[in-house]
């Protein structure tokens, strides 16, 4: 079984397919002293999927599992007033970033300076 680390390390140890893989996290984050809370195991050549710690090493059939750092995913929406503090503020357009798409808020001068060119009714008052 090879564990792969950041920065291109490796370790190689044996294992038995029936060893839970929350017993190989532990191994592996315990060999390089590594905050457990701040890693994750990913399938190798998916770097996206996480693995279930609860299973078996033989669920997922692979000889190898890259330990990487969990990724702080962005709150799936936002709620209005957090919209509206947002235009709110002075000087520049603001970008909210959400999972896979990205949304550009303009500020309320923007938006009425352009409404005539994308032929919007009379929303917002300057």
């Amino acid at each position: 079984m090879t564990i792969n680390y950041p920065l291109d390390q490796k370790h190689v140890v044996r294992v038995k397919p029936s060893i839970l893989l929350s017993d190989l996290f532990q191994l592996a984050v315990d060999q390089k002293n590594l905050d457990h809370r701040r890693y994750e195991l990913r399938h190798p050549t998916q770097p996206g999927r996480i693995l279930d710690v609860t299973a078996p090493l033989s669920h997922y059939n692979i000889t190898e599992v890259t330990v990487a750092e969990k990724q702080q995913t962005p709150p799936r929406e936002l709620p209005i007033c957090a919209v509206l503090r947002l235009l709110a503020l002075p000087g520049r357009p603001h970008y909210v970033l959400h999972r896979r798409l990205s949304i550009h808020l303009f500020r309320a001068s923007d938006f009425a300076r352009n409404r005539k060119a994308v032929g919007t009714s009379n929303l917002l008052e300057t």
